[in-house]
């Protein structure tokens, strides 16, 4: 008998997270490449590097599509030399951008109308996203996988966001 409620509830959740819009809002993300390389910017998700980004900077990346792991970026700003890239199409993998939380969030098991399964208190990150949806983030949470809306997320590498 649990197994068959935790079944339905899972289904509904499905469905629920289904019938949302789940249009992309551009937002701002930090590269954070742990990996101690330059960063590629490829032409397509998984495809041919277009630009590479200095280890030695850092950078503020603006997206405005998701294509599962990958992310579209339009602009990014140096944050060390002051530069930027604008009307750019290039994708970047998810793994290498994180955000950080701008002050006490909840963290929801689904968009809009999910139920609290963590309280992330003040600033913390940097935190992994793993989907969007609209105007929410799901990020990684000491090891939750969760929902925040993207006004409480800054993607400011170096300072706290307003």
């Amino acid at each position: 008998m649990k197994s068959i409620f935790l079944y339905f509830s899972l289904i509904s959740c499905i469905y629920c997270y289904s019938q949302q819009d789940c249009s992309f809002t551009s937002f701002r993300v930090a590269l954070y490449d742990e990996s101690g390389t330059d960063t590629a910017i490829r032409n397509e998700p998984n495809g041919e590097i277009i630009l590479e980004l200095l280890k030695t900077d850092y950078f503020e990346v603006y997206v405005n599509e998701m294509d599962r792991e990958w992310l579209r970026v339009e602009n990014i700003q140096s944050v060390e030399y002051g530069y930027e890239i604008s009307n750019l199409d290039g994708w970047i993998h998810n793994s290498v951008v994180a955000v950080w939380t701008r002050r006490k969030a909840n963290l929801l098991v689904h968009p809009r109308d999910g139920k609290t399964i963590a309280i992330i208190e003040g600033e913390n990150g940097p935190l992994k996203i793993i989907d969007i949806c609209a105007d929410w983030v799901q990020i990684e949470f000491n090891g939750i996988h969760g929902w925040i809306e993207k006004e409480w997320l800054c993607g400011s590498p170096v300072t706290t966001c307003p």
